[in-house]
């Protein structure tokens, strides 16, 4: 009876070593990369993960994807599983870097950023296989510019995303807001 559990377990832990070994094998490619703007002097990129079924004949809608942060931190990076998954579901999916607060940059300037984006992806839409709507998916700070630029709309460019789908976005910046020093905080009762 031992030899036969000493058996099953070591049949169990080379099950486990050959799932593990597999796994390894099959770490996932980088996208190709692309370059949708530059400004300042920084190249900024846009990561396109393509459906396994895609090409002239197998157009596919697109996602573009913005990685939350906080404005200040982050990378497309962040969102490349997301992507992947995307990916797997059809989508032509596209991880988007812009550019993070600091200095004289603000959010201001990274949903021009995220207006550029979609403007790029519009523009070149027949050489990425893209057919149909172009969405936005955001996460967080990512999110917030993703709604901005779906309501507020891209005054530049008129490119806006055709659908919205947004991951714990920041949507009422009045909340964050604290009171001047020395003023009276009103409270209702």
């Amino acid at each position: 009876m031992k030899s036969l559990c000493r058996i099953a377990a070591l049949l169990a832990f080379a099950g486990c070593a050959a799932t593990w070994a597999a796994s390894e094998v099959a770490a996932p490619t980088e996208p190709p990369t692309y370059t949708y703007r530059k400004i300042d002097g920084k190249a900024l990129s846009a990561h396109v993960f393509f459906p396994a079924v895609h090409g002239a004949q197998n157009r596919a809608s697109a996602i573009l994807l913005f990685h939350g942060g906080g404005w200040s931190a982050g990378s497309p990076e962040w969102t490349f599983d997301a992507a992947r998954r995307f990916a797997d579901a059809g989508l032509v999916a596209i991880a988007i870097e812009y550019r993070l607060s600091e200095g004289e940059v603000t959010p201001i300037e990274a949903l021009d950023d995220v207006c550029s984006a979609f403007d790029w992806t519009h523009k070149n839409a027949e050489d990425l296989g893209l057919a149909g709507r172009i969405a936005g998916y955001g996460v967080s700070a990512g999110g917030h510019l993703v709604a901005l630029a779906g309501t507020r709309g891209c005054a530049a460019n008129g490119a806006r995303p055709d659908a919205l789908l947004l991951w714990s976005p920041a949507l009422d910046a009045r909340r964050c807001s604290r009171p001047s020093p020395g003023s009276r905080i009103r409270t209702s009762r």
